[in-house]
């Protein structure tokens, strides 16, 4: 561990992690803008760009799933100055079709120089390596939910009204 950076700015760091993440499942382009430096470079795979560039392709490309959901793991935090840190952070995407399928999850690293300006911790370059990428059919929706999670889906109805 370095001698620069603070619990504070991993926490930080973790919240920008996280707010990009929701930023895209939720579609709120601004709050995945705002992850990111005004001059920061994206490497995302299929796009490699500035940021503007990155949330214009998003809404573009992710307009044929119905919903997403991405999951960052614990990020390695090494802070390189106490304005400066290379993050690397493990993450599984789950993209569902608006069709029966295929869906597609992804897994990747997002490999990122994360650097403090004007107080504030942001994106300032990211490489997406992408580490699988798989397509699958949608299941069956017709299961057999157990007793016990139909019991308490019941009484959550009725704690509801």
């Amino acid at each position: 561990m370095s001698g620069f950076g603070t619990d504070r700015d991993r926490t930080i760091i973790q919240q920008v992690l996280c707010a990009y993440s929701t930023g895209v499942d939720e579609r709120d382009w601004l709050k995945v803008r705002n992850c990111y430096h005004d001059d920061a470079i994206d490497n995302h795979g299929v796009y490699s760009g500035g940021v503007d560039g990155l949330v214009a392709h998003f809404a573009h490309a992710l307009k044929t799933y119905e919903s997403t959901l991405h999951l960052v793991s614990i990020p390695k935090i090494e802070f390189t100055s106490n304005l400066s840190a290379v993050v690397e952070t493990p993450s599984i995407a789950f993209h569902w079709s608006k069709e029966k399928g295929p869906h597609l999850l992804v897994a990747a690293k997002y490999c990122d120089q994360f650097d403090m300006r004007d107080g504030v911790w942001r994106i300032a370059h990211r490489d997406v390596v992408l580490l699988e990428a798989t397509e699958y059919e949608a299941v069956d929706q017709n299961w057999k939910f157990s007793e016990l999670f139909l019991r308490e889906q019941k009484l959550k109805v009725e704690n509801d009204v």
